[in-house]
């Protein structure tokens, strides 16, 4: 069973923890393009982190792994998928 998908802003907020905050506004600025729900509640993030990107935001409950990109991947997040991907490689972890 694939695993479920944070919210992408708790998703932006882990990347930001792990030393991502660029990989972070990213993903934001991806959400918000989109629009609905899930776009209104990212941008006060996006504006925080666009205004401060060194802004200590608490590392949420989200694991950063293949997993994670896998999971967002095969609910057809592809461009989202790959930033995430790209940012925790970036951070050092294997995938």
């Amino acid at each position: 069973m694939p695993r479920a998908i944070p919210s992408f802003d708790l998703i932006a907020r882990a990347l930001a923890a792990f030393g991502q905050p660029r990989a972070a506004v990213e993903l934001l600025e991806l959400v918000t393009a989109r629009g609905g729900e899930e776009g209104a509640r990212a941008e006060p993030l996006l504006a925080t982190l666009r205004a401060r990107g060194d802004a200590l935001l608490g590392a949420p409950g989200v694991r950063l792994d293949v997993d994670l990109v896998e999971a967002i991947a095969t609910n057809g997040r592809l461009r989202e998928a790959l930033l995430v991907a790209r940012a925790i490689d970036a951070g050092g972890t294997v995938l």
